[in-house]
């Protein structure tokens, strides 16, 4: 019985201390909240914001009576009427929604809208390093990065990975980072692993790398917390693509 009350309570979006005022105030009669503190042991200032909430539902009503107030719950048959109108609600908001469907589809896949994402710790920022991999239809990925600060972030296989999967993928990786670098896992082969690379300036201090593939611009910083962002738009990949043509053209080759 209480089980199915409080299922009916829900249905209406009665709470749990607001249904057990209700069914207090029913078995009651005209009550003072004192009275009904004492039988829900709830305090008398919460009491006071349940009954406001009630009465603005039309559950409960006050009444003076020698200089006293009195609560009283409405008729139960004000609860069938209220069911009654949160179906005819629930129904109206169905046919909404069901209305509007195509066109918030429409949004959802909108190759113009922008999706970003925020990737923190180490094992979700060595997730954002494989993503192009992962990507369908990738032909090219093109990557500024600090070298050193990748591989001190990310484990060793990964970084290796990352480079056999791509071969096997026969995807192409251009390249720009430091001429001189701390960290070398295996020597480097680039016409045979697909990569070619230039170098930037000695003085050019890299604090955050970016890497480009499909509509996808992933951008990973590591000094401090290191954390990675995933921006997911057409326009904007397209945009770092000719940053990055730009500052290709003026790096030193790779001998």
């Amino acid at each position: 019985m209480i089980d199915k009350l409080r299922l009916m309570f829900a249905e209406i979006g009665l709470g749990e201390d607001e249904a057990e005022v209700y069914l207090i105030c029913l078995k009651l009669g005209p009550a003072t909240v004192l009275q009904i503190s004492k039988k829900t042991n709830i305090l008398r200032a919460t009491l006071y914001k349940i009954f406001s909430r009630l009465e603005s539902k039309n559950l409960v009503s006050q009444i003076e009576k020698d200089g006293r107030t009195f609560f009283v719950a409405e008729d139960p048959k004000l609860l069938l009427e209220k069911i009654k109108e949160e179906e005819i609600k629930k129904k109206k908001a169905l046919e909404i929604i069901s209305n509007l469907l195509p066109d918030l589809t429409a949004i959802a896949t909108r190759k113009d809208h922008p999706k970003v994402r925020l990737f923190e710790g180490q094992k979700a920022i060595s997730e954002l390093w494989m993503m192009p991999l992962y990507t369908q239809g990738v032909k090219e990925i093109l990557s500024l990065i600090d070298f050193d600060s990748l591989c001190s972030l990310l484990p060793v296989e990964d970084v290796l990975k990352f480079r056999d999967m791509r071969i096997s993928k026969n995807i192409k990786f251009r390249v720009m980072r430091k001429k001189e670098i701390k960290t070398a896992y295996v020597p480097e082969y680039d016409e045979r692993e697909l990569r070619e690379k230039r170098f930037v300036p000695k003085n050019f201090e890299l604090s955050a790398g970016f890497t480009i593939f499909s509509n996808k611009v992933t951008i990973i910083i590591t000094p401090g917390e290191p954390f990675g962002i995933l921006i997911e738009s057409h326009y904007f990949a397209d945009t770092m693509r000719m940053i990055f043509e730009r500052l290709w053209e003026n790096c030193e080759k790779s001998v």
